[in-house]
């Protein structure tokens, strides 16, 4: 297929067979439905479709829950209408929108790689009585956090412009910590085309290498009988399941059940290397079965 590396053609027909790498190299040809998340800080789900219908916004709502809507069809872009200015609704894949209902946030809540914000926001939104602190080394990136934290009326959140590998320097044991590291990015393909390109060897391992610093320095900080819930964008294993058996196997934390239902399972077989059963509960999402861009979750809790 045009643009892939013949790297990433060959790991994906290895890993997933050649059916389903074809299926999933047609799916990625197609746009990502568009959605919404309703702000319910400063809206109620059915006020906003009622402004939205009358601007002729035509929405359904999806099985994520009743603040999470697919956008049909709209008179105006979705980010030049009144409300989204005010902060009513966020825009936002369906696929990011799963780790903050996977946390269950409470307490004291961190949010390891917050920029641009939309699961910072989402953490605020579900946890409005938990404070929120949430993390970003990247000056530019913390503009578009601060303005989104500020557009929707976050006020139980903290901000901070920090490497989060040295998180323990603050001496803060959260209750809750969210980990979405940088990733080497290849389900965003159906947004993204160009990302195709970058599904190199070199870069899976370097991301990989980056994510298992954020993960010592989150378990290590947490509170016991905490959770933490980790997601990438990526559909490498290297950066999914084998992060969290590294989290299982050496830094004390157990593999939970995840809430939503409509995951594929993790993977157990990769390039020939057996992981245990219960690594099928770690949570997938492929765009040419889920239709959404290609995503991991799995949510774990510290012993």
């Amino acid at each position: 297929m045009r643009g892939y590396s013949e790297f990433a053609l060959k790991r994906y027909r290895k890993l997933i067979g050649d059916l389903p790498t074809d299926e999933l190299l047609k799916a990625n040809e197609k746009p990502l439905p568009l959605t919404i998340r309703c702000n319910t800080l400063l809206i109620k789900p059915d006020a906003l479709v009622k402004k939205l219908e009358k601007k002729n916004f035509t929405l359904k709502r999806s099985n994520l829950g009743d603040y999470v809507f697919f956008v049909r069809a709209s008179s105006l872009p979705l980010g030049a209408t009144t409300e989204y200015l005010l902060g009513y609704y966020y825009i936002q894949d369906l696929s990011s929108m799963c780790p903050p209902i996977e946390l269950e946030p409470k307490g004291l809540v961190v949010d390891m790689c917050a920029a641009p914000g939309g699961k910072t926001t989402h953490l605020a939104q579900l946890a409005p009585k938990s404070v929120v602190v949430a993390i970003d080394i990247d000056r530019h990136r913390m503009k578009s956090l601060r303005s989104n934290v500020q557009r929707c009326n976050c006020t139980n959140t903290v901000l901070l412009r920090a490497d989060a590998r040295d998180f323990n320097s603050l001496g803060i044991e959260p209750d809750c910590v969210m980990v979405d590291p940088p990733c080497s990015a290849e389900g965003v393909v159906r947004k993204d085309p160009s990302a195709r390109g970058r599904i190199l060897k070199s870069r899976i391992e370097n991301y990989a290498r980056v994510q298992r610093e954020l993960l010592d320095v989150a378990c290590a900080s947490m509170k016991s009988g905490g959770t933490l819930v980790y997601s990438t964008c990526t559909l490498a294993p290297e950066e999914n399941e084998l992060q969290v058996r590294y989290m299982v196997e050496e830094l004390g934390m157990r593999l939970e059940p995840l809430k939503l239902k409509w995951y594929s399972p993790g993977l157990t077989n990769i390039f020939g290397e057996r992981l245990d059963k219960d690594y099928k509960m770690c949570g997938r999402l492929w765009p040419h079965v889920q239709n959404t861009a290609g995503f991991f979750v799995a949510k774990l809790m510290k012993l």
